[in-house]
Order: C-alpha cells, then structure tokens, then sequence
C-alpha cells in the first residue's frame, strides 16, 4: 500500500514517539507498505524539524530526515489536485496523494481529514493513524 505521512504524522513518528503512529511506520520498515514523499513535502519537514519548540539538534534533525529519506520513495508532482485544502500549506500533501492512485494519507489534521470525501474519486483515502489502525 501507498502511504503518505504529513508532517504532523513523522513528528508523532521520530519525536513525540506515538505508539497508533510508530505501528504504521514500522509497516513501512518492514516493507509491508510504501511511503512517498514529494520536494515540497520534505522541504516543510525540514523547515519543522528546525522549530527551536522541538529541541533537536542539527544531528538530530538530519538523523530524522536520513531515516524518513531512506524508507520513502521520492515522487515528482506532476498535477495539483482539483479539490483544495483549507489550508493553503497542506496543499503539498493532496497534491502528493493524488499523483499517486490508490494511496493513503495519514495526518491528524482536520482541514486535511475533512477533505477525505472529495479525494475518494482519485482513490485515495485520507485517515487518522487511529483511523487506519482500526481498518487495517
């Protein structure tokens, strides 16, 4: 399976350590599914990790990004998405989704989780970590 993680989603991951979160990553370690990434995805990662309200050091945050980088895949965004996200900067991620039939999205979001519906006519589903834990 495709998934997606916004970036809410990898810092539950790598630094608030959310166990609902881990179990979907560790399903992407184990190669059971597959997590894609975009330039402008990675590039807002980037931008967050070096909030000083994280704490993390320069090796931190590049030990982040290696182990996220090394477990994704990278996609060119060829097309936006038609339907758009109240949130102008969560754009990125329906943009991803959508380059990418029969993909997941998961984001705790709820400007992104409220667009859920609308994306289903490109296959793709957005969902909470509890949402997808519970389907899957």
């Amino acid at each position: 399976m495709k998934l997606i993680f916004d970036t809410n989603a990898v810092l539950d991951i790598f630094v608030f350590n959310n166990e609902e979160t881990l179990c979907i990553w560790r399903t992407v370690e184990e190669k059971k599914n597959e997590s894609y990434c975009s330039q402008e995805t990675i590039l807002e990662l980037k931008l967050v990790l070096s909030r000083p309200v994280f704490k993390l050091t320069e090796k931190n945050q590049q030990g982040i990004l290696k182990t996220f980088l090394s477990n994704s895949k990278l996609m060119t965004i060829k097309k936006h998405c038609a339907c758009r996200c109240k949130d102008p900067e969560d754009q990125k991620f329906l943009d991803l989704a959508t380059n990418l039939a029969s993909s997941k999205l998961i984001t705790r979001d709820k400007r992104v989780l409220k667009c859920a519906r609308k994306l289903r006519k490109y296959s793709v589903e957005i969902q909470s970590p509890h949402q997808y834990s519970e389907a899957n």
